[in-house]
């Protein structure tokens, strides 16, 4: 059975879906997809319940070490408290030929989470929630 490494991923980010920045300090990020149940159940289901898949959505959660002299992070930050959508592409690989990859559209509805523990780095928790579409293609 194959693994990967969880240090061999990028989380990265763009105003435009161009032109792509990584952005640094994640010891955490999870891509989180979900859709809704429509119940379809008639009276002709003989006491079974039916259904078909309704809307989808997406987000992605991250934890970084907090650096705020990082223009990465200082972007996101502002990103979240201005409330502008970006563009996120999350490659579980990292920058690998042929590899998977998820782009889309997304905002930070709240604000982040910051963690200063007394014995450890100072962290940031943020989730993305996607805008609109989310994207799965093979790396050019």
């Amino acid at each position: 059975m194959a693994t990967l490494l969880g240090r061999t991923k990028t989380l990265s980010h763009s105003a435009t879906d161009a032109s792509y920045t990584a952005i640094v300090g994640i010891t955490d990020v999870s891509l989180n997809i979900s859709s809704t149940r429509v119940d379809t159940t008639s009276h002709d289901d003989a006491g079974f319940k039916t259904s078909m898949v309704g809307n989808t959505e997406w987000s992605i959660d991250a934890t970084l070490v907090l650096d705020e002299a990082q223009a990465t992070q200082t972007t996101i930050l502002t990103s979240a408290f201005d409330k502008t959508t970006r563009w996120y592409n999350f490659r579980p690989r990292g920058a690998v030929s042929g590899a998977l990859e998820y782009r889309g559209q997304g905002m930070i509805l709240d604000a982040p989470v910051l963690s200063a523990p007394n014995d450890g780095p100072q962290t940031m928790k943020i989730k993305i929630t996607g805008t609109g579409a989310l994207t799965k293609a093979a790396q050019a």
